[in-house]
Formats: structure tokens, C-alpha cells, sequence
């Protein structure tokens, strides 16, 4: 029975892989040449208050949608990486802690388009998966971007603002010949 649970124990703490190694090596190629990784979102999880999630999901009601997770598949919302620029038209559907821009509804959202502050990416060749790293900022609030691309396409987006509540997407890796944009 002992020898059973340390099995178990050992092989549940194993990684997982998320993609084939041929998957990887093609990711690895985007990321070290620096090439542009462009990420098309397809679900949103906003991290709200208990009041804020009960108005929300009254807003939602019938639409497929709740308050923990909107379906963004081809509405164009996007972030665009590069170690030299950095691109961003995401939703953002929190709570904002200060002052600032819900009246002009372009500026609602998380959108910014510069060179990125303290880029950095690492590898995890266990879990074929890359994390980068970096700051940008726009005329009102400063974010700290934080991404995880897997060898298979997948991607998980985390955005932190100096005056919004976080959030969370996940998107795929697409190919910036078949953008919208």
C-alpha cells in the first residue's frame, strides 16, 4: 500500500507537456529570433468582487457568458509581442480602483502600443513552455504583463494595472500573416 501512494505521489507531481517536441522547436524559433508572437484571445476571467460579480451576471444573463468567464472568440481582441514593440486591444470587463477614463468607451478597454519596460522571457523545456515578461503603459496607468505560450498554441495572459482589478485571457498563438488587423 505504501509503494502504491509513492507511486501515485510520483507520478502525479510529474510535468506535463502541452505540445510535441516539433511544436516547441517551432515556438523556440518565434521566441529566440524575436520574431512577433501574436496572441488572438478567445476567453476573458475577470477577477471581481462578489458585488461586482452579482451585477455582471445579471448583465449576462442569456448570452452564454457569466461573470467569471466571456467568450471573446472573434471579436479581434489581441496582444502582440516583440522584444522591441508591444501591442494590446483587450477588454476589460473589472472593477477600476481610481479615477479615470470610462467616458470615452475606446478608452474602457486595455489597449497599448509601445516598446516594452524589463522584457524577459524564460524557457521550461520540461513543460515545452515559455514565460515573458514586461511592463508597458498607456497615457493614464502602468501594467505588468505576465505570459504563458505553450508548444501547442495555447496561451494564458495575465494583465495587472496600477488602478484596475487583474485579469486573465487565454488565447492562442496565431500567425501575423493571418491577422485581422
Amino acid at each position: 500500500m505504501l509503494l502504491l501512494i509513492a507511486i501515485l505521489s510520483i507520478t502525479a507531481c510529474s510535468v506535463q507537456k502541452t505540445g510535441s517536441p516539433a511544436e516547441f522547436e517551432a515556438l523556440t524559433n518565434k521566441v529566440v529570433n524575436g520574431d512577433t508572437l501574436r496572441i488572438e484571445m478567445d476567453a476573458a476571467y475577470p477577477l471581481n468582487t462578489y458585488a461586482s460579480q452579482q451585477v455582471i451576471q445579471q448583465l449576462m444573463r442569456n448570452t452564454g457568458d457569466t461573470a467569471n468567464r466571456i467568450d471573446l472568440t472573434g471579436d479581434g481582441h489581441f496582444l502582440e509581442i516583440h522584444p522591441d514593440m508591444v501591442k494590446a486591444n483587450l477588454p476589460f470587463f473589472g472593477e477600476r480602483r481610481q479615477g479615470a477614463g470610462y467616458n470615452n468607451p475606446q478608452d474602457s478597454g486595455i489597449n497599448f502600443e509601445q516598446a516594452p519596460e524589463d522584457y524577459l522571457y524564460t524557457v521550461d523545456n520540461e513543460a515545452y513552455k515559455y514565460e515573458i515578461e514586461f511592463d508597458a503603459n498607456d497615457k493614464t496607468e502602468n501594467y505588468d504583463v505576465d505570459v504563458v505560450v505553450f508548444a501547442n498554441g495555447k496561451a494564458t495572459v495575465y494583465v495587472r494595472s496600477t488602478t484596475r482589478t487583474v485579469m486573465q485571457y487565454q488565447g492562442r498563438v496565431v500567425s501575423t500573416n493571418d491577422s485581422k488587423e
